[in-house]
């Protein structure tokens, strides 16, 4: 049985895969002192410890369950606006080496990225391994109604769709920035539903119980109940059962791989994968290099 779909091998080769990269994407990534980029629950759970134990255990029932939104959103009452900048400033600017997993997803060269971190680091790895292109990709960090000409444009893309950290307005964290700028941005709903729509997506560094991906996927399912499947790199380890409810409710097939050793093997399967893809650019432009031959 083949290791990856051939349906994603040849959507990767003609460039009309979706990179969707989640927190775990940056989490692979090394601190100058030799510590890890933190997710989203760890730079949460950091700033839980400070907070009054009332707070604090309200914070911590919130992450428990994995309601991150309702967690953040109650921190954020919790301390002056100022320091919440600060905070977020202090722990997604500081200077990091881009990582393997980076690099590997960087040379898959897709046309369109779409990442929830807020960091900086895909935009090095690229910058790096393709410094002799003319052009960088555009970069979005809001979504507003000039984010539909990534479907008109041949241009690369990266939409941050949570916003940037060198924008702190254009973050959305807490429940109230969903509130705002995901679920009542009409642009931004659009968006995605054409994103899942035009292109098969392929889930990086996300975990299966992330609400805000299972949300997503529960509505392309509902609004597109024969749209293709998308695909997403696991290390969870889901019953048969589970898995075949998310293929039939969520369109989603799931590429699994081990934890162990810091995620070694999600660098090494997606190596794999790139090699396939290389391997069918090629078989591609022969068959139309043969084409023209026969014409």
């Amino acid at each position: 049985m083949p290791e990856f779909s051939g349906d994603l091998v040849d959507d990767l080769a003609h460039r009309s895969v979706v990179l969707f990269l989640g927190s775990g994407v940056s989490a692979s990534s090394t601190l100058q002192d030799g510590s890890r980029m933190k997710t989203w629950d760890a730079f949460l759970r950091g700033i839980i410890s400070e907070l009054p134990p009332d707070t604090a255990s309200v914070c911590k029932k919130f992450l428990g369950e994995e309601r991150h939104l309702e967690a953040c959103e109650v921190i954020k009452e919790a301390i002056d606006a100022d320091e919440w900048d600060r905070r977020c400033e202090e722990e997604f600017l500081k200077s990091a080496k881009y990582s393997s997993l980076h690099e590997t997803l960087v040379k898959l060269d897709q046309r369109v990225i779409v990442t929830t971190n807020f960091d900086k680091l895909y935009e090095s790895a690229w910058s790096e391994l393709n410094a002799g292109k003319s052009s960088f990709p555009i970069i979005k960090h809001t979504i507003g109604r000039d984010i539909f000409s990534t479907f008109r444009s041949n241009r690369s893309y990266i939409i941050k769709l949570h916003g940037s950290i060198d924008d702190l307005d254009s973050m959305v964290f807490s429940y109230s920035d969903y509130a705002e700028k995901a679920f009542g941005n009409t642009e931004y709903q659009m968006f995605l539903d054409l994103i899942f729509l035009k292109y098969t997506v392929l889930f990086v560094g996300f975990s299966m119980k992330d609400p805000a991906i299972r949300s997503i996927l529960q509505r392309y399912a509902a609004n597109f109940p024969k749209g293709r499947p998308h695909y997403i790199f696991t290390s969870d380890n889901p019953s048969l059962a589970e898995e075949n409810i998310d293929k039939k409710f969520n369109k989603l097939s799931l590429i699994k791989y081990d934890k162990s050793d810091g995620h070694k093997e999600l660098v090494e399967k997606l190596g794999r994968l790139n090699l396939e893809v290389l391997n069918k650019r090629k078989e591609n432009l022969a068959d139309e290099i043969s084409a023209l031959g026969a014409r």
